[in-house]
């Protein structure tokens, strides 16, 4: 048997019951679509509101790490990567600005109209990248810092502490991943920060309304910010890279399938029951 078909076989029956049909996901049923296959070895996705498109980065393969910037437009479903950018590690977007910035080892790239890398003033090489009203990015040193308009300035609260990822909510909340824990820190505070995962995760993301998803070897969480816990939202395992677009319609990579979870059905089970 083709090994995507059992693939996307095994992701409906595992996500499914036996009244509902689709895969569950968030208290909803949806249907799969498989946007394109062949995005090999993808780090992470982000997804731009104003070009309805998903960014993500891929490892080109080789002995040493050759990260690539790509895109696919979900409205005319062409794909494409940008040239000239070396070592590509990370991404995020002000959709306000319509823009899409782009780190990698040799620092920072700006695209805006015409998918045309633009040179940014940071020269060093970045880890990870996310944009909330200032760009924050981490270092190859894994420190955090913020670029406004008075220059580059290190996040007070991650003085001492160290990030492999990093994502700022509408609370003026910094999660970050460190040594593949979710940990969380106020912002402007001076308060230190604490652990809110005990398991290992592979990935965060938010959604257009600012809620945080984590990914893990065990399906997907999302973040409870009255309970300060993760509650179980989905059983979809192996899956690499996870955003939004503007419907709330999940859009991830298993594998080397780009995938979009589209019509929620009107269905209704005991989600506890679910999960076991």
């Amino acid at each position: 048997m083709d090994m995507k078909f059992l693939l996307i076989l095994t992701l409906i029956t595992a996500a499914s019951a036996q009244k509902c049909r689709g895969t569950f996901f968030n208290n909803k049923y949806y249907n799969m679509e498989v946007l394109k296959e062949g995005l090999n070895r993808v780090k992470q996705m982000i997804y731009s509101s104003k070009e309805n498109s998903v960014y993500f980065i891929y490892d080109q393969g080789g002995i040493l790490y050759n990260g690539g910037a790509g895109y696919y437009n979900l409205n005319n479903h062409q794909a494409g990567f940008f040239m000239g950018i070396r070592n590509a590690t990370s991404l995020a977007v002000d959709n306000n600005k319509n823009r899409i910035y782009i780190g990698c080892a040799e620092g920072l790239y700006a695209v805006t109209d015409g998918n045309l890398p633009e040179r940014f003033p940071i020269s060093e090489p970045i880890l990870s990248l996310y944009y909330k009203d200032d760009l924050y990015f981490t270092n190859i040193r894994r420190k955090v810092y913020k670029f406004d308009l008075d220059g580059v300035k290190l996040v007070p609260e991650m003085r001492y502490d160290f990030a492999d990822n990093i994502i700022v909510d509408d609370d003026n909340n910094l999660f970050f991943l460190k040594d593949k824990k979710v940990n969380r820190v106020k912002l402007d505070t001076g308060a230190p920060a604490f652990e809110v995962t005990e398991f290992p995760v592979n990935l965060m993301t938010m959604d257009v309304d600012g809620k945080l998803y984590v990914a893990t070897n065990d399906g997907i969480y999302l973040y409870n910010r009255y309970k300060y816990a993760l509650d179980k939202i989905s059983n979809l395992k192996n899956v690499k890279a996870l955003s939004f677009d503007k419907k709330w319609d999940p859009i991830y990579v298993v594998f080397d399938l780009l995938v979009r979870l589209k019509n929620p059905v009107e269905c209704y089970e005991d989600n506890d029951a679910f999960f076991k």
